[in-house]
């Protein structure tokens, strides 16, 4: 139920029993009890209730859980990433990388509406879904369609092969960032430069990140550090369009992944 006020439902309906607060939110419960009596309603019992930390010493609050930033257990992506100058693809996991972690699209002709409509409630550019695209060809044929992605990551090659000047001038901006990520590898400077982007804030703004190497392996990175609720785009040789809805369970898996790199 979406709050408007500090007394939400509290004052209108006498079903309630109990309010569970924190040290920030007493002086509210405070306000709702005073609200309460004024009107010929029920006092309620009042319970404070203590913060719990993420592994950084920060509130856990469900607001950092939607923006991607924690995990509910308290894991801090970002600090997870930045733990290493560099995570190293393991021989034995590169097969298991080729499976989609997300729907495959054979064509971006005709999407489904969920993908362009506006979703109240979602981490959201302008009202519509965040969608997020890593590899210059799946950008390029975003931008084509309805969907226009916020933040793309690029590196000006196709299969590891140059695009020539016009191709990468349709799809580069001008004021986009630059990082460097070698072949077979997440390093921490694409990484600190992912996350400026999504630091940046929600707006209809469009943001580019610019790779020196080769940007495959940043879909792992981006799907652990974007918003619940979004969409990240990547190209897969032979297969088509893959698309991420992310969710907790989503970054659980790609944690779990990044957690066998050496």
């Amino acid at each position: 139920m979406k709050l408007h006020d500090i007394y939400g439902p509290t004052i209108k309906k006498n079903t309630f029993d109990a309010l569970f607060v924190t040290k920030d939110t007493e002086k509210g419960a405070e306000m709702i009890q005073i609200k309460r009596r004024e009107i010929g309603m029920k006092p309620l019992f009042i319970k404070t209730i203590p913060f719990i930390f993420d592994e950084k010493g920060d509130k856990i609050s469900s607001e950092r859980i939607r923006q991607g930033v924690i995990s509910r257990d308290g894991i801090n992506y970002y600090s997870f990433l930045t733990s290493k100058d560099t995570f190293i693809l393991p021989e034995e996991l590169r097969r298991g990388l080729r499976r989609p972690l997300g729907r495959v699209f054979s064509s971006l002709s005709e999407l489904p509406a969920k993908y362009t409509n506006i979703i109240p409630g979602v981490c959201e550019f302008g009202g519509y879904p965040v969608h997020i695209s890593i590899g210059d060809v799946i950008t390029s044929e975003l931008q084509k369609t309805r969907i226009k992605p916020a933040i793309s990551i690029i590196d000006g090659k196709t299969q590891r092969k140059a695009l020539n000047d016009i191709e990468l001038r349709s799809i580069k901006q001008k004021d986009c960032l630059n990082a460097l990520n070698e072949k077979g590898m997440i390093q921490v400077s694409a990484i600190k430069a992912i996350n400026t982007l999504f630091d940046l804030g929600q707006c209809k703004a469009t943001k580019q990140l610019y790779i020196t190497g080769e940007e495959d392996l940043l879909t792992l990175p981006t799907i652990l550090l974007a918003p619940l609720g979004s969409y990240v785009w990547y190209g897969q040789r032979e297969v088509g369009a893959v698309c991420v809805l992310v969710t907790e369970k989503k970054k659980e898996k790609v944690y779990n992944l990044l957690k066998q790199f050496v």
